[in-house]
């Protein structure tokens, strides 16, 4: 008889292939919510129900027929079975799409360059997933899909991140296939949405060529759903990413041209263009008066942002007070004004309520403004611990401010905190 030591995501979707239940009809069974069985599946050997739902699980397999567990233990030996290709990365066209699945898309394959034969089976268990869903219910899947995979950039940061999120762009791309016109349009909108969040993720990783890439395919799928605010969203992300090139003229006109384009953008988004714009008058060595002006209206703006009449949340666009107040030290530090930025930078970490990958880029946010303000020692000791942090997340936007830090400290080399932290960055 078939037996199990410990439940996990991966012998979960086995056993529901086996019973050939759908997710809602096995959440069902187990007394869950659909999402809780997906978020067990996704994340495969790596998520352990709680003991009473292995317990469930228990009974569930042993109420199974012969038939069924025998599938399911055959499914258990073929899983465990090593391949030599579950470490080599996939070129486009390969892998075993099964027959009754149309094939993803070429263009979408190439797209994923580091992913193996367990991440290309990933998509295909979304898709499976999509079809066990009512074609109402989809949109709702697909965006829990989409915001499990923002929580999980927010702690292990880009790299790890990646895979899942560009699986969810793969069955997002082979579902809208198989739907209606206006549920099409609702999934390609998610599309956007995804893509947009991947072009942040290879952002965040330093793979910017990637990231307009799908910025780009951000802008294209908006266009096919009929979405201009998405359009608008998209220019307001690029003109972010130009800040990652130190390019002042950019930042400005494509936050002009976000505010300025033939859409309605919502209060909150409108309020980060404005932000976005004081940023560029700054780096273009403006009056600071006018750079003034444009945080006065970011906030104005901000302050007319009605969560129950703004559907910023759609775009995937977040932007609260501590938010505002970290982006405007990124202005005020441009502009020269490097005290303001240190306090504000200061204030919002104080809170503990960013992301650890979030507190690392901002922390060396303030360590370049304490840098730029002729306090070698702070600045060199707040960069160090942005290092540690950097380096576990995989992110390298921040450690480029760090390396900038660097550069900055240069005439205070022969100090011990300044050399440490050229040590740490040289490692």
């Amino acid at each position: 008889m078939v037996t199990m030591g410990q439940w996990t995501g991966r012998e979960t979707r086995l056993l529901r292939h086996a019973l050939r239940l759908t997710v809602r009809d096995f959440a069902e069974d187990l007394g869950v919510s659909p999402r809780t069985v997906s978020k067990w599946e996704t994340a495969g050997s790596g998520r352990t129900p709680r003991p009473e739902l292995q317990a469930a699980l228990d009974t569930l397999l042993a109420r199974a027929t012969d038939e069924d567990r025998e599938r399911f233990e055959q499914a258990r030996v073929e899983a465990a079975a090593p391949t030599p290709e579950n470490d080599e990365p996939l070129h486009p066209g390969q892998g075993h799409a099964r027959p009754d699945h149309p094939p993803l898309p070429l263009g979408l394959v190439s797209g994923l360059p580091h992913m193996n034969v367990d991440q290309l089976r990933q998509v295909s268990q979304l898709v499976d997933d999509a079809r066990g869903q009512h074609e109402g219910d989809l949109v709702p899947y697909f965006a829990a899909r989409i915001e499990d995979c923002q929580t999980q950039d927010g702690s292990l940061g880009p790299i790890r991140t990646l895979p899942s999120t560009l699986s969810v762009i793969a069955a997002l791309d082979v579902t809208a296939r198989q739907v209606s016109l206006l549920i099409r349009r609702q999934l390609l909108t998610l599309a956007a949405r995804s893509a947009e969040f991947t072009g942040w993720l290879y952002r965040d990783a330093g793979a910017l060529d990637q990231a307009t890439y799908w910025y780009d395919r951000a802008t294209e799928w908006a266009q096919e759903a009929h979405n201009p605010a998405m359009q608008g969203y998209v220019l307001l992300r690029k003109s972010q990413m130009a800040y990652d090139h130190h390019d002042g003229i950019r930042v400005l006109t494509l936050a002009e041209a976000a505010e300025f384009g033939p859409w309605q953008l919502p209060a909150c988004v409108r309020a980060e263009v404005a932000q976005q714009q004081a940023l560029g008058l700054g780096m273009l060595g403006s009056p600071r008066d006018d750079v003034e002006r444009k945080l006065d209206r970011a906030w104005s703006l901000l302050g007319q942002a009605k969560p129950a009449d703004d559907d910023s949340h759609l775009l995937g666009a977040v932007l609260t007070e501590g938010t505002l107040r970290l982006r405007s030290g990124v202005c005020y530090t441009e502009a020269g004004q490097t005290e303001r930025a240190t306090d504000l930078f200061g204030q919002v970490l104080a809170g503990d309520t960013l992301s650890r990958r979030d507190a690392g880029y901002f922390t060396a946010r303030r360590a370049a403004a304490f840098a730029l303000g002729g306090d070698p020692d702070t600045a060199a000791t707040l960069a160090l611990q942005s290092v540690e942090v950097a380096t576990s997340a995989n992110s390298q936007r921040t450690l480029r401010v760090v390396s900038d830090v660097v550069t900055t400290l240069q005439p205070w080399s022969d100090r011990p905190a300044v050399r440490s932290l050229s040590e740490a960055v040289a490692q």
